[in-house]
């Protein structure tokens, strides 16, 4: 390819959501990729090709690190298998060759609870036992990943410095070399095939960022190479003043076993370089000693100008790859997971493919999806194509109530249609055409807001994006409606019957002070409230607010005149993450109202005061 094409190549596509195309994803027919293999000059061959990818960080394939599940209680859990099904489908789709795993969770993160585990050290010191369940789940994505013509990038374990695992000499500890015999030799429960004899594997990292001796470097590559002669070995560093100071010394510089150095880019100028010249100093360096260079992780603080800047050192300097940091998936019980870190630049979670939306923040996500999706291409000498790929089909989930209906998002879903009708065989009609599934604060996506008392429905859902429509998604139901439901998520005050002018509604896709409440009902100054009112008598409540205060007042009304406190349940949650300044989530119930004959709900509420979200159902 004319290298001068690439600008134009990252160009967004931006279409219209109107695709009729009544497709989904096609995957690839799962037979067995080759493995990778090292030239002479560095460079990486598959079948004696040269092989170069844009590639993604999903470590949510090992352990979902930002569920912000109120009943959960934590926001580490493993993955389910539909979790894994989207994000290797995710990669499929964007023509992300390699997924890296970031690293297997294990005691050496504090933060990550023992159900997050994927092996433990025996009391011995020496070595160490799986936890199978946690493989099994690995097998799974393994399998996925051959299935969908994706490699797998794997980091052994979580390093940042390498301390921890090594022994007294300096040497890998005898732990560490068990967990790596153990895992290299482990046998794939759902593919039978031997994991260092499967080149769905493209390469072995020693772990995710890590500052190594010489010493110790050499000798786990060394190790692994002698268990593992089909694999390629990669240094898992961080820095880029580290890896030139390093890879400078000829104690590494003259070693084969180590065949690709991966650095990460949150280093602030090293050595007074800028990114695109720090990318072109460190290829230069490994290429003349017959090693790769992989950007392993682009700091997610890179901006779009930035991020085009990288790709195209990336490409236009014959690196190998390059990967962002990172990528999030659907969540198993509806919606997506979010991260929204502020101090990270609000795109630590890209979601693939991007959406189309006025809310501020979306756009910066899909410009650089699109740098990223054109990219993937353009590293192959190839042009991106003009649309997207139709999504896969939605998983609707089971539904308790009307106003409570979620889905597993089909993979490149944009928007979803949810459809509705008395019977199971046809005679659907759209109700909601075009829902921004990620708006959703909770992963109860979408209330039924017109669903009539005493009849039974069955829904479906159809996904879609500016390149195409999913076959439906699976139909729910019947679906009793004992009651009406009002659910608001405070994007806007449509809702509510008034409201008073200190009312303010603050959105932003990045709105990390309120965990994954992306928009909340606050006040600009002073007591602010709003009004529902209600057709029917008030039967249940829930609220979920920000912040333990003692300003928020819940009131019902049977006239809309005087006003009566509402005794609630109320539970508090910790937050999540440090990130979110101690601000705690609360959640206010009540049931059992339909007495009180309550036509009207009121919320007083002050400046500190940040409500994300009401459910209210009424007779």
């Amino acid at each position: 390819m004319d290298r001068r094409t690439f600008s134009v190549m990252l160009a967004a596509s931006g279409a219209a959501l109107i695709g009729s195309r009544a497709a989904g994803f096609v995957p690839s027919s799962g037979r067995p990729q080759p493995f990778i293999r090292r030239g002479p000059r560095g460079d990486l061959l598959r079948d004696g090709r040269t092989f170069r990818f844009i590639g993604a960080n999903m470590p949510e394939v090992t352990h979902i690190r930002t569920d912000w599940d109120l009943e959960q209680g934590d926001r580490f859990r493993l993955p389910t298998t539909d979790e894994i099904d989207w994000i290797v489908e995710a990669a499929a789709q964007a023509n992300f060759k390699v997924i890296r795993t970031w690293c297997f969770p294990s005691f050496l993160q504090p933060e990550n609870p023992a159900s997050t585990h994927y092996f433990h050290r025996n009391p011995d010191g020496i070595t160490v036992t799986l936890d199978e369940p946690r493989f099994r789940l690995f097998d799974y994505f393994l399998a996925r990943c051959r299935e969908l013509g994706v490699y797998a990038q794997v980091p052994f374990v979580f390093l940042i410095g390498v301390d921890q695992w090594a022994d007294a000499a300096g040497d890998p500890h005898p732990q560490l070399l068990d967990f790596v015999e153990k895992v290299i030799g482990r046998v794939n429960t759902r593919t039978g095939v031997r994991y260092r004899d499967d080149p769905t594997i493209f390469c072995w990292e020693s772990g995710n960022e890590a500052k190594p001796t010489a010493r110790w470097i050499a000798a786990l590559a060394a190790f692994v190479k002698r268990l593992d002669p089909n694999h390629l070995f990669m240094d898992g560093r961080w820095g880029a003043s580290d890896i030139y100071d390093s890879y400078r010394d000829p104690a590494l510089a003259r070693n084969r076993d180590i065949d690709i150095v991966s650095v990460h880019t949150y280093e602030r100028r090293p050595k007074g370089w800028t990114n695109p010249r720090m990318i072109g100093e460190l290829n230069r360096l490994l290429r003349a000693q017959g090693r790769a260079l992989d950007v392993g992780e682009i700091d997610p603080n890179t901006s779009v100008d930035e991020l085009a800047a990288i790709l195209k050192a990336t490409i236009d300097g014959g690196v190998a790859s390059a990967s962002w940091w990172s990528f999030k998936g659907a969540r198993a019980k509806g919606g997506y997971t979010h991260w929204n870190g502020k101090e990270w630049g609000g795109n630590d979670d890209l979601k693939w493919p991007g959406f189309v939306s006025p809310l501020e923040g979306v756009k910066v996500e899909k410009a650089k999806l699109d740098l990223l999706w054109s990219a993937a291409y353009a590293i192959e000498g190839r042009r991106r194509p003009a649309a997207l790929p139709a999504p896969t089909p939605a998983k609707l989930l089971p539904i308790r109530d009307v106003g409570h209906i979620s889905w597993i998002p089909g993979t490149g879903e944009q928007v979803a249609d949810v459809e509705r009708s008395t019977r199971p065989d046809g005679g659907f009609a759209v109700i909601a055409s075009a829902f921004e599934t990620f708006r959703a604060s909770t992963y109860d996506l979408y209330c039924d807001a017109t669903a009539e008392p005493g009849q039974r429905y069955y829904y479906r859902i159809r996904s879609r994006n500016s390149g195409g429509m999913a076959r439906y998604s699976n139909v729910v139901g019947p679906v009793a409606v004992p009651a009406r439901w009002l659910v608001d998520d405070l994007w806007d005050l449509e809702k509510t019957s008034s409201h008073s002018r200190a009312c303010r509604i603050e959105s932003d896709y990045d709105l990390v002070p309120y965990h994954a409440d992306l928009s909340v009902l606050t006040s600009t100054d002073g007591e602010a409230s709003v009004i529902y009112g209600l057709a029917g008598n008030l039967s249940t409540l829930r609220l979920i607010s920000n912040r333990d205060t003692a300003s928020l007042f819940i009131e019902a009304s049977a006239d809309g005149r005087s006003w009566s406190p509402i005794r609630t349940r109320r539970r508090v949650h910790p937050p999540f993450h440090a990130e979110f300044k101690g601000h705690p989530r609360i959640t206010h119930e009540a049931d059992g109202l339909e007495a009180k004959a309550y036509t009207h709900v009121r919320l007083r509420f002050g400046r500190e005061d940040a409500i994300s979200r009401v459910e209210l159902s009424h007779a």
